[in-house]
């Protein structure tokens, strides 16, 4: 049996409905630079439509030809689409396997859902069959003779307040920018998420730790031997020569603890503190800096005045920051009345719940003071790798007590990084996403550019007859495609606004408008633009004139 945190499962279900969304822009996007290529495809082809017209197929006969060829072209990228979708959807449960000291969470179990299936498919046939219509009709309708004698033309753009409008294939450029834009923008701030919570200091060193919790429950231990059956189990641990030193807490750190309620010292009403039970030694072992005062020793027993240590997260909010030592605390005791409890020592701002909670105020209780229960955690600090010590940790453990219930034993860099995998997973899957619209992105920009070449072949012939050089052809080839990259990035900005509101949920150090992630999207996207509109305008330049007007 796995528990797992009800918080886990709220930022999964955050996780999902915006790759939900994700993935609807990456399908818009392909829909669009399918859409674009088929666009191209097909005006390339005008002149066969009109030999075929001219040979006596009817415009039905033409529009059925072109739409089953689109129609049989998507169904073969949905059906590719779909067999690669099946392991896909299998691996994506390993991304929820998440390691804690109370076990791993079992992976999810994912499968194909046949509505998404179904409209999935749908998707892909109406784009291959509204992209593939227009061209053949413009063609089937055209003049044969004049079709026949052009070949490939450039459309006649239509005009707006003076001002060329821009047309179809310039429309999908700039759709596909925006989506692009858009993708990049919420990689780059998962990404940056990522990398700011990998970054966290705990405030103990977990480098070289790791960590089992383990139960005296089926060792036939009796209440009153826990105490001396856990701290022989920390020294024989500690003597091992693969370890530096070994302690013992009632709950692992980085994992759910109790919160009691204790009244403090100049404050009338009780306040909630996370409270932590540990062993002496304990501080040590996990690096965890005293600030000031000193941590637990083997005189903090049960014959001894109570004793307790805070965190600077309680020594901020309660005591304003200054030393809180020889201060008091007053909890129930057993008899119902409350117990005075001093404060000997303060640690540092130590994340005692959670990797990715900011730390909260916490009190140490010294172990000897307190009754150990059937099971606790053990916490070893290694000599060397601690990946390479699990292993001989589980065989320690199995020699020491072989009816000792252990429920696992990792390092504590695995508990860390399990504490981000939501993080982890975000930044991979939206970084694939992102990646896969920039390629979709620059093969449309990059197929529009070169279809304008293809149909400006004789303007260009002209242009290089009459004295254009070179140069001002490529360039004027670039600012042409460079436009509507230009205002696919407007678009995509406003639109990645608003979806950064969106994604403030699963973001941690990072403003859903980081203006580096903004600006780095939109200088990725334009250099990308340029570098796809430049390989046919280097083409354009090199076009032979008096080879262009001799065959015309």
């Amino acid at each position: 049996v796995t528990w797992i945190d009800p918080r886990t499962r709220l930022q999964e279900s955050r996780t999902t409905r915006i790759l939900a969304l994700t993935a609807a822009g990456l399908l818009l996007l392909v829909c669009a630079n399918a859409a674009n290529v088929l666009l191209a495809v097909f005006g390339r082809r005008r002149s066969g439509f009109a030999m075929h017209a001219a040979l006596g197929a009817s415009p039905s006969n033409l529009v059925r030809q072109a739409l089953l060829e689109g129609l049989i072209l998507a169904t073969a990228g949905g059906v590719l689409c779909l067999a690669l979708a099946i392991p896909l959807s299998a691996r994506l449960g390993s991304y929820f396997s998440r390691p804690s000291v109370w076990g791993e969470t079992v992976a999810r179990q994912f499968s194909l859902d046949g509505r998404v299936v179904l409209f999935a498919l749908g998707i892909s046939l109406a784009t291959g069959a509204v992209a593939a219509l227009p061209p053949s009709i413009r063609a089937s309708s055209r003049d044969l003779l004049q079709t026949l004698k052009s070949g490939p033309t450039r459309p006649i753009p239509l005009r707006c307040l003076g001002r060329r409008a821009p047309g179809v294939r310039e429309t999908l450029v700039m759709a596909q920018v925006a989506l692009a834009m858009v993708l990049l923008t919420t990689a780059g701030l998962v990404i940056r998420t990522l990398t700011t919570v990998s970054a966290i200091d705990p405030g103990f060193e977990y480098g070289r730790l790791i960590v089992s919790h383990v139960s005296t429950s089926s060792t036939g231990v009796e209440p009153e031997g826990r105490e001396a059956w856990f701290e022989d189990l920390a020294l024989q641990a500690a003597s091992q020569p693969w370890a530096t030193g070994a302690t013992v807490s009632q709950v692992a750190p980085l994992s759910p603890h109790p919160v009691g309620r204790f009244r403090i010292d100049g404050r009338p009403e009780p306040d909630e503190l996370v409270v932590a039970t540990v062993q002496h030694g304990f501080f040590d072992v996990m690096g965890i800096d005293v600030l000031a005062g000193r941590a637990f020793m083997p005189g903090d027993s049960a014959g001894s005045p109570p004793v307790a240590i805070v965190n600077q997260a309680a020594v901020d909010r309660f005591f304003g920051g200054r030393d809180a030592v020889g201060r008091r605390l007053w909890r129930t005791g057993p008899d119902g009345g409350e117990q005075g409890v001093e404060i000997v020592g303060a640690v540092g701002p130590v994340r005692v719940r959670s990797f990715l909670q900011e730390s909260e105020p916490a009190v140490y209780l010294p172990y000897r003071q307190a009754t150990y229960p059937t099971g606790s955690a053990l916490v070893i600090r290694t000599r060397g790798d601690p990946e390479s010590a699990v292993a001989t940790m589980n065989a320690f453990l199995r020699e020491y007590e072989p009816h000792m219930a252990v429920v696992n034993v990792l390092a504590y860099s695995q508990v860390a990084r399990g504490s981000v995998y939501a993080q982890r997973m975000n930044a991979e899957l939206f970084s694939v996403l992102a990646v896969l619209g920039l390629i979709l992105s620059t093969a449309g920009i990059l197929g529009v550019v070169s279809l304008g070449v293809v149909e400006r072949t004789k303007e260009i012939g002209i242009r290089r007859a009459v004295g254009a050089e070179a140069w001002r052809v490529r360039r004027m080839i670039v600012l042409e495609a460079v436009w509507p990259v230009g205002v696919g990035l407007g678009l995509g900005l406003g639109i990645s606004l608003g979806v950064g509101l969106i994604l403030e949920g699963l973001l941690l150090g990072v403003e859903p408008w980081d203006p580096l992630t903004f600006a780095g999207a939109g200088a990725l996207l334009l250099a990308v633009g340029v570098a796809a509109a430049s390989v046919p305008a280097v083409r354009a330049g090199r076009l032979d004139p008096i080879g262009v007007l001799r065959s015309d």
